[in-house]
C-alpha cells in the first residue's frame, strides 16, 4: 500500500508537468529496492504507457545490498559485474556510488529512510557560543573500555556551520542541535538538479521542524534501543532529520513544500480507498495483515505521526501549485 501511495503521486504529479516522455526515478539508499519494485508495479498498472520512457537510478555502495536490489529489480541475480540491467517491469535499472554519478536529466528523486542514517555533528549552546560535542574516552572507567560525551573548549571547524546566515536565523531558541553536512549539500544538490533539468524530489523520514531540542542520536541492536557509545561498529546508528536545517539548503529557485505528516500524506494518495479494496478480496490471516499494516503507516501512535514528507519543485511551478498543489501539500485553510 505504501509503495502503490507514492506511485500514485509520482503519476499525478507527472501528469501536472505535461507527462514527460524521458524520464528517471533515483532512489537514495533504496534498501532492498521493494519500494522501488512497487512504484514500478504500480505504474505498470496504471499507466504502463508512461514505462518506456522510465529508466530506474540506485544510489548505493553497498554491493551486498545492490545484489538484492537487483534480485528484486530484475527477478536474479546475473553476477556479470554489469552497472546496468533490465528489469523485470521493462525500465533499465542502474547503480552509482554517488548522487554526482547520476545522469542529469528529468527526475523524480525519492530519499525514503535515507536521511536520517547519515552522520551528524552534535552542538551544544555555550556562554562563549556554539561548541561541538564530541566523543572522548572516559577517565573514570577501567582504561579503553567506555566512551563518553564531552563539549569542545574551543569552536572546532564544525563550528563554522553555525555561522552561516541561513543557519543562524534557524537556531533562535534552540540549545542542541544535530545537523548532517552529507544531507545538507546532497539536498542541495538534488533542488538545483531539480530547476535545471526538471523533475521533483519526495523525502520521507523520522523527523522534526527545530521544534524540538536535538537530542535524537540514538543506536539500535538487535531491535532494541541501546546506547551509541556502547560497543561502536555493533549497532545501528540513526538521528532524526531536522527539516528546518535541510529546507536552509535548498536553492532559492526551488519550491519546498511540507513537512507533512505520513498519516497525511498517505491519506492524500487513497490508501484508505486502496485498503478497503485489498481487504474485500483477502482472507482472514492476510485481512489482519493489511489492517495492521494500514495502522501502522497511519496511525497517530506509530508511523503517521513521526514520519514526514517533505516535496521538492522547481520554483516555476508555482503559478500552477497555487490552483493544484501537490498532492498531500496543500495549504491549510
Amino acid at each position: 500500500m505504501f509503495g502503490e501511495s507514492l506511485a500514485v503521486w509520482f503519476l499525478n504529479e507527472w501528469m501536472k508537468m505535461g507527462e514527460p516522455g524521458k524520464f528517471q526515478l533515483v532512489e537514495l539508499g533504496p534498501g532492498k529496492g521493494t519500494l522501488a519494485s512497487d512504484i514500478l508495479r504500480t505504474i505498470a498498472s496504471l499507466r504502463p504507457d508512461a514505462l518506456a520512457g522510465l529508466s530506474v537510478h540506485f544510489v548505493e555502495v553497498s554491493s551486498k545490498m545492490r545484489q538484492l536490489q537487483e534480485a528484486t529489480l530484475c527477478g536474479q541475480n546475473l553476477g556479470d559485474g554489469e552497472q546496468t540491467h533490465v528489469s523485470k517491469y521493462g525500465p533499465s535499472v542502474a547503480w552509482y556510488d554517488t548522487l554526482r554519478d547520476v545522469p542529469k536529466q528529468f527526475t523524480f528523486f525519492l530519499a525514503h529512510e535515507f536521511f536520517d542514517a547519515l552522520a551528524v555533528n552534535k552542538f551544544q549552546r555555550t556562554a562563549e557560543g556554539w561548541r561541538e560535542v564530541l566523543i572522548d574516552i572516559d577517565p573514570t572507567a577501567p582504561e579503553g573500555t567506555k566512551l563518553r560525551y564531552v563539549i569542545s573548549r574551543n569552536a572546532t571547524p564544525a563550528c563554522v556551520l553555525m555561522e552561516q546566515g541561513g543557519i543562524l536565523d534557524i537556531m533562535t531558541g534552540r540549545e542542541k542541535v544535530e545537523l548532517s553536512t552529507l544531507a545538507g549539500s546532497i539536498v542541495k544538490e538534488i533542488s538545483q538538479r531539480v530547476v535545471e533539468h526538471g523533475g521533483m524530489g519526495l523525502i520521507a523520514d523520522y523527523g522534526h521542524t527545530g521544534g524540538e531540542d536535538g537530542d535524537t542520536f540514538r543506536a539500535f541492536r538487535n531491535h532494541k534501543q541501546v546506547d551509541p557509545l556502547d560497543l561502536p561498529g555493533s549497532a545501528d546508528l540513526t538521528a532524526d532529520v531536522d527539516f528546518s536545517f535541510l529546507k536552509s539548503q535548498v536553492s532559492d529557485d526551488c519550491s519546498w513544500h511540507g513537512p507533512i505528516t505520513q498519516g497525511s500524506f498517505l491519506h492524500s494518495c487513497g490508501i484508505a480507498t486502496r485498503c478497503e479494496q485489498l481487504l474485500a478480496t483477502s482472507d482472514k490471516v492476510l485481512h489482519n495483515n493489511i489492517l495492521d499494516s494500514y495502522t501502522t503507516l497511519t496511525s497517530k501512535d506509530k508511523m503517521g505521526e513521526r514520519f514526514k514528507f517533505v516535496s521538492l519543485f522547481p520554483a516555476t511551478m508555482a503559478q500552477i501549485h497555487e490552483k493544484y498543489p501537490p498532492v498531500g501539500f496543500e495549504p491549510e485553510e
